[in-house]
């Protein structure tokens, strides 16, 4: 049986990203990856046929996660990705009395099954999760 290929650009306002990794993961686990080049370009090739989590992780736009792209063999799958100026999620994470702080405790955001930003309250139970892309 053959193997397929998982191909695009990374764009950031219509100008290609430099340097992103894009991830081809099944069950948690990558698979296979490629950094963009020029113009944001990218290409996965190799990859056994059946469907693929895909995220992109570059400096300064933070992860963005895709669920259910499907490669066939002997066939190449277009998946463009645009990412967006990041956001922030913060927050104070306290006992059941609403004012007692806990301190070292662990907030995570998930877009889909990936895990795209974590933090660790401090004294205070302050957490601030920073550059999270856009999800839709």
């Amino acid at each position: 049986m053959g193997t397929g290929t998982i191909q695009g650009t990374v764009t950031s306002g219509g100008t290609g990203v430099t340097r992103a990794t894009v991830n081809a993961l099944q069950s948690g686990v990558v698979k296979a990856s490629a950094t963009s080049g020029s113009g944001g370009s990218y290409s996965i090739g190799n990859l056994a046929p059946g469907k693929y989590d895909m995220d992109v992780v570059a400096s300064g736009y933070g992860t963005l996660a895709v669920s259910s792209i499907s490669v066939t063999a002997n066939d190449a799958t277009t998946e463009n990705f645009a990412l967006s100026s990041p956001g922030t999620i913060s927050g104070t994470v306290t006992q059941s009395n609403g004012t007692t702080a806990i301190n070292g405790a662990t907030a995570s955001v998930y877009q889909g099954y990936t895990v795209v930003g974590t933090a660790t309250t401090n004294s205070s139970g302050s957490y601030s999760i920073v550059t999270l892309a856009v999800a839709t």
